[in-house]
């Protein structure tokens, strides 16, 4: 039964059959509705209520009608989508979801169009920020509370999810940045629109509406900035800024942020040019009103480094600057003091580069500062980053991931290196700061030293290596002999024993301090020279320039300016200085961060000036409180045991200068001018000078050595971490003492870790056993007999490995690539080596892995390593251990005897000698016969990456790689090296006797290249025969050959 339902003003049809479909039709057909419908005559009134229904009443149909057959109703048309939105519900709700969305989309720029020309919004109050995007506001704050950060117009959470992040935050975009005011290219200052509220109507009102974009496409470009708040957190004055962007070839860039008016630069090494091409784009914008840059990789289009997320702040002895960066894999920033290669950004850490020296047991870390970097990049590529900059800085990392610059002084001078490589990185790094220098070959050796109350313990050492046939290079007999005075000729007995080490073969290693001793003949010339550093008094409006004094061993000491170019002259001036520094073979400079024990006293006697306090007995009152707005974590006084921040370099570029903007560069300097010293006195003979304080551009005149460690395994891991930094800051030669320089807790196992020591210290660039004053002495001789022997042997290895290092050595001075690397440096492609720190490689041919831990009941260790894709050889045995096309991780199990080395597939060293015959120094050594190690290229096999014990198989499941055939059926396995060798003294700007050599090998033969040599001899008495062959030779001829199993 049909019928027809009303509900709320809708009529709604519930069943309807064909007759009623029919009535319908004829009820259509009357002229009325038809009228009705089209909208002309259209009665709204009701009909009256008769009490019958009306004539069009389905009443009036027929029993038959009522009883016939129902169909289902056919349509005439589908719904449409207004009918969908008016009478399905479900669909009326999406729609209107999707309205709203639209809408507010629309809504926001549809009103910042039309409001154009107001000022940007005051972001200040807003602080919802994804906890990873909150920038420390205020750092190293005590006790942070909200006014205090309120204060400082930053956003306050008492209480973070997080419990690194920081509770006082900056906005995003800060309320502390710049604006661009003007710019200039090509000699034409530019006129820049603004937005700014404080900028006059007139000038907002002709701004145009869209960001303002600046892009490197010439050689430079200057902005000049202006602060958008006046003041920066901590209430200074915010200083105006100007903005220098420059090319330098077609991978490097700089942007250097400073005040003219205020300039601090110690010195400027940046030249620019026009490069026809390029690899990252810089783009500077105002995006919003604020300055903001970014770097970018052309080929990919990737954002290396973008300073949107933080603030930019600069005042008066601060500075600080954020930035976005490309990925978590981040390597340098150091020394940050652990041995963990990349830092828990999660952990948001915060670190000093403050160079300070101490007399603490474990200083590891404190000597020396280099602000670069490497980091990843997306599809593998690798970038550098350096601050140039030497005042004291402070690094801090977040998990956007984002790098926080902050300084003391100077300027915030960025350097970019293009890459894409981390060798490209380390080469166009070192153009910029100096390539390192080519040490002799004889300073590859076995070397001793100590720091000891005992004058007899270099006699007992001296008598006992020869006694046991133990090889060693030289010896620094006592590294107090001039101490704490340096530039003082040596006593009658100190000079009898070098003369009784250099007649038996053996090098004299001469150790100096950065300071005079009160009263000396060097400190009275360099005080008459105006070469000391000195203080300013102060008495009302006057500024009084007095002598500044230090103390070290209870000594009264001075600080020669060693950035004054004229100190060379004074030393050469010094009587007996020149012969004591052409009779020693090399020099290590000690403590020259440099070292105060004078504790700084800032309340002055009452009624007495800082000129009447400060004299030779009372250097504590020589230091006038410096204030600063912030120090560098870790830190609670700039002054405490180093030289004052507020002295001042008379001579540097014609003024005074405080000693703040270049501390951390003091060690560099002093480096340089001992080298150049050293260098004047014999032009013929290579210097070798070490420095226990390093900056950028150290390596360039010589080596790192120094630093107090404990003898325990986390020291040797973190010493580890700390030689393969300095080789990525262009500082290769660097050692530390390899059997600790201080005593331990755990004495009873000090002789497994100086063995673990000499095993892992064959492989570094620099090998020397040193301790330090009132510590346990550690030569080899002090130990037991079986100790001796086995380290006897490792010592011999390292002799037979000096060839090859010394080829390394001559591609770091070349090309600046590191001796020591880690595996990333190898394999960038290799996810599974970008995080390891407790492995190296030395050079590309050899994979080290060592004992980091002490033997168990089995007398072994189970030791973890990684070997990243390719063939790997045992390096003893030439068994093959892993051959994986991903990189595979093992365990191996390791005596205290062995040490893990392993060989890569491709590779040819040169070696040198043998283990068994006795030889006492490289002059006996280089007589001894050259010969090759080579391991030919195999087969790789896929594999999964679970951790599986070494043995001298591989996994199953192989899969082979291609490779070339030499015949029909046989696999063509290759391998090829270089050999550098020269006379192992004369300078090589002055072209020695020498030969370059490659190697090329397969299953059958060897080719010998010579790629450049002259007719000197090299090698001993007679040109050895390895480098007399110009064609193929047979593998019998030379030695070892590791082949594929």
């Amino acid at each position: 039964m049909s019928f027809i339902r009303k509900m709320k003003g809708m009529v709604i049809i519930t069943h309807i059959g064909d007759t009623e479909a029919q009535h319908l039709d004829e009820l259509d057909s009357n002229p009325a509705r038809q009228k009705t419908r089209k909208g002309k005559t259209k009665n709204t009134k009701a009909p009256p209520n008769t009490g019958q229904p009306p004539q069009d009443s389905l009443a009036e149909l027929t029993e038959e009608a009522r009883t016939a057959p129902k169909k289902e109703l056919q349509y005439k048309k589908k719904p449409t989508c207004l009918d969908n939105a008016v009478f399905n519900e479900k669909l009326r709700i999406i729609y209107v979801i999707i309205l709203c969305l639209l809408i507010g989309l629309m809504v926001p720029y549809i009103l910042s169009w039309h409001f154009i020309n107001l000022p940007p919004p005051d972001y200040k109050n807003y602080c919802g920020l994804n906890i990873s995007y909150r920038m420390e506001c205020l750092p190293g704050t005590i006790n942070m509370s909200q006014k205090v950060c309120y204060q400082a117009n930053c956003c306050y959470d008492d209480a973070p999810t997080d419990p690194y992040a920081p509770k006082c935050f900056h906005t995003i975009p800060s309320q502390y940045g710049y604006y661009v005011y003007n710019s200039t290219e090509g000699g034409d200052t530019i006129i820049i629109p603004v937005r700014q509220s404080k900028i006059p109507e007139p000038v907002r009102q002709s701004r145009t509406p869209k960001p303002i974009l600046y892009s490197l496409e010439q050689t430079s470009f200057t902005l000049d900035l202006l602060p958008i708040d006046e003041t920066t957190p901590t209430s200074d004055i915010a200083w105006p800024l100007r903005v220098l962007v420059q090319r330098k070839g077609p991978d490097t860039v700089r942007i250097k942020i400073w005040d003219p008016m205020n300039a601090q630069d110690v010195d400027d090494d940046f030249t620019d040019d026009s490069p026809s091409e390029w690899k990252l784009d810089v783009t500077v914008s105002d995006l919003g009103g604020q300055f903001n840059v970014s770097i970018t990789r052309n080929e990919t289009g990737e954002e290396l480094f973008n300073t949107v997320f933080g603030p930019l702040i600069y005042s008066r002895n601060y500075m600080e600057i954020t930035a976005r960066v490309s990925s978590y894999h981040i390597y340098g920033l150091g020394q940050r003091g652990n041995y963990n290669f990349i830092p828990n950004s999660n952990e948001r850490p915060r670190w000093k580069l403050f160079n300070t020296d101490t007399d603490d047991d474990d200083d590891t870390m404190s000597h020396s500062s280099h602000p670069f970097y490497m980091n990843f990049e997306g599809n593998g590529s690798v970038h550098g980053v350096y601050l140039h900059n030497s005042a004291p800085l402070e690094i801090g990392f977040h998990p956007v991931p984002a790098i926080v610059f902050r300084a003391l002084g100077g300027s915030l001078d960025l350097r970019f290196f293009a890459g894409p490589t981390p060798q490209d990185v380390t080469r166009q790094y070192t153009d910029l700061i100096g390539k390192p220098a080519m040490p002799p070959f004889w300073a590859l050796g076995y070397h001793l030293c100590r720091t000891t109350a005992d004058t007899k313990e270099f006699d007992k050492a001296f008598e006992k290596m020869t006694e046991k046939a133990l090889p060693y290079e030289s010896d620094c007999i006592d590294a107090r002999l001039a101490f704490p005075g340096s530039f003082t000729p040596l006593s009658q007995q100190a000079e009898e024993r070098i003369q009784s080490l250099q007649t038996n073969g053996r090098r004299f290693w001469l150790v100096q301090y950065p300071f005079l001793e009160s009263g000396s003949q060097a400190y009275e010339k360099a005080k008459g020279s105006d070469l000391l550093l000195q203080t300013e008094s102060e008495s009302g409006e006057n500024i009084t320039v007095i002598d500044y004094y230090g103390r070290v061993a209870k000594k009264t000491v001075g600080y020669p300016d060693f950035i004054n170019s004229n100190i060379t002259d004074w030393m050469k001036a010094l009587d007996g200085i020149s012969d004591l520094y052409s009779k020693s073979d090399g020099i290590v400079l000690f403590k020259n961060s440099p070292m105060n024990q004078a504790y700084p006293n800032y309340t002055l006697p009452v009624g007495v000036s800082l000129q009447e306090a400060c004299n030779e007995t009372q250097p504590e009152f020589c230091c006038p409180r410096y204030d600063v707005p912030f120090l560098p974590a870790g830190m609670s006084d700039l002054n405490n045991k180093t030289i004052c921040s507020s002295l001042i370099h008379q001579t540097l570029e014609g003024e005074a200068r405080p000693h703040i903007i270049s501390h951390n560069s003091y060690g560099r300097y002093h480096h340089q001018r001992t080298y150049e010293f050293k260098k004047s006195l014999d032009t013929a003979t290579r210097p070798v000078v070490l420095s226990q304080s390093t900056f950028a551009g150290s390596g360039a005149f010589g080596g790192q050595f120094g630093g107090n460690y404990k003898p325990n395994f986390v020291s040797q891991q973190r010493a580890l971490t700390y030689i393969l930094q300095m080789g990525l800051y262009g500082v290769p030669f660097t050692g530390v003492p390899i059997c600790g320089s201080t005593n331990d807790t755990e004495n009873f196992m000090r002789a497994e870790y100086c063995l673990r020591g000499h095993q892992m210290g064959v492989f570094l660039p620099f090998m020397m056993n040193h301790y330090e004053y009132h510590h346990l002495p550690r030569n080899p001789t002090d130990f037991t007999s079986g100790f001796m022997e086995n380290v006897r042997l490792f010592i011999r290895l390292r002799y037979m490995l000096i060839p090859y290092i010394y080829d390394l050595f001559y591609e770091a001075h070349e090309t600046g690539t590191p001796v020591a690397r880690p595996l990333f440096y190898e394999f960038p492609q290799d996810p599974d080596s970008r995080a390891l720190q407790s492995q190296f490689m030395l050079g590309k041919a050899l994979l080290v892995t060592p004992v980091f831990r002490r033997v168990d009941e089995s007398k072994s260790v189970k030791t973890d390593a990684h070997f990243p894709p390719g063939c790997w050889y045992d390096f003893y045995k030439g068994t093959l251990v892993s051959n994986s096309r991903d990189g595979e991780n093992l365990i191996l199990p390791t005596l205290l005897n062995d040490m893990n080395v392993h060989i890569r597939g491709g590779s040819i060293i040169a070696l040198q000698g043998n283990l068994h015959e006795d030889f006492n120094t490289t002059a006996e050594f280089r007589q001894m016969p050259l010969l090759l190690m080579i391991a030919l290229t195999c087969e790789l096999e896929a594999n999964d990456t679970t951790t599986t014990l070494a043995a001298g198989t591989t996994t199953e499941a192989a899969v082979s790689e291609q490779v070339p055939l030499v015949g029909e059926d046989e696999l063509l396995f290759t391998a090829s090296g270089d050999f550098y060798m020269d006379d192992g003294m004369t300078p090589l700007e002055q072209n020695p006797p020498y030969h370059n050599l490659t190697f090329e090998a397969d299953q059958t033969s060897l080719t010998v290249t010579r790629l450049s040599a002259n007719d000197a001899t090299v090698c001993g008495d007679d040109p050895n025969p390895l480098v007399s062959h110009h064609s193929s030779i047979p593998f019998k001829y030379l030695g070892l050959l590791v082949s594929r199993t």
